[in-house]
């Protein structure tokens, strides 16, 4: 007679396992810490434990604010109302950070995870997921710099570090590539003002073949460099204007093969001219 009873006893157990799906540790620490500030009697289909337990998190804080509503009104402590809303909380921020999590959505997930740690900085497996999604936007921050710096494209290598810094104030590799792109920028700009003032000087002298070369090399350190632009299309026109000078005298003396090329140079150099 004792095996059938000990067989349903045996099946009801399973039954119940696999009614109940193994719970992520977070919501289960959660669960346990919201578990001590209640009693045994307590227990029941709408206790806010159970609700966090079984994943239902914003039930969970609905019936946890009535509780703490309700026991306001008697004029009784609300000091367990208080605890069991701000985990069940922390539970649902947790919850809904985990879903943009995995979905990639990490900044969003951030926010969900900061306003979580902001309740429950107790919370170990709270302020774990925090952390871990800080350091996931600073690798993929630090990434797309190392990218921007090998390709020298040092203002955007520059963003993106001090993005990353957003995240991880100290991470290593983005404080020391920070480093190197600011001096990078630092050496662009002393360089390419020298060769900037070169071909002021050498423009003020009628050297225009050198001006323009010293323009150029200011634009190759600086490529915003707007005053060298200009100054670099007033050197080449003057030097579009030489050559048609040259060309009219071929054309005088009727060499006008020579004109023709002397007119290419000049058009070349300044296309609307």
């Amino acid at each position: 007679a004792p095996r059938p009873v000990r067989h349903r006893i045996s099946l009801m157990n399973n039954a119940t396992r696999r009614w109940n799906p193994p719970l992520a540790p977070s919501v289960l620490t959660l669960a346990m810490l919201a578990g001590c500030a209640s009693t045994g009697e307590d227990r029941n289909a709408n206790d806010v434990n159970e609700l966090v337990r079984h994943g239902r998190f914003e039930e969970a804080v609905v019936v946890a604010s009535k509780r703490r509503d309700a026991a306001q009104a008697d004029g009784k402590s609300v000091a367990r109302a208080d605890e069991q809303w701000r985990l069940a909380s922390a539970a649902l921020l947790l919850s809904q950070g985990r879903a943009l999590s995995f979905e990639d959505r990490d900044v969003e997930a951030l926010e969900k995870f900061d306003a979580a740690v902001a309740l429950a900085p107790d919370v170990a497996q709270v302020v774990h997921w925090r952390d871990a999604t800080r350091a996931k936007l600073t690798d993929q921050w630090v990434n797309k710099a190392t990218e921007w710096h090998a390709s020298e494209s040092l203002p955007e290598a520059v963003d993106c570090y001090e993005k990353a810094l957003a995240y991880t104030p100290l991470d290593s590799r983005a404080t020391q590539g920070l480093a190197r792109a600011l001096l990078q920028l630092n050496y662009r700009r002393g360089m390419g003002e020298k060769y900037y003032q070169g071909g002021v000087e050498a423009l003020g002298e009628f050297w225009l073949d050198q001006a323009v070369h010293h323009f150029n090399g200011t634009i190759k350190y600086e490529p915003q460099h707007a005053r060298a632009e200009s100054r670099r299309v007033d050197a080449d026109r003057l030097r579009a204007d030489n050559r048609v000078i040259v060309a009219e005298g071929f054309e005088y003396e009727g060499a006008y093969s020579a004109a023709r090329n002397e007119y290419r140079i000049a058009t070349l150099l300044a296309p609307d001219h």
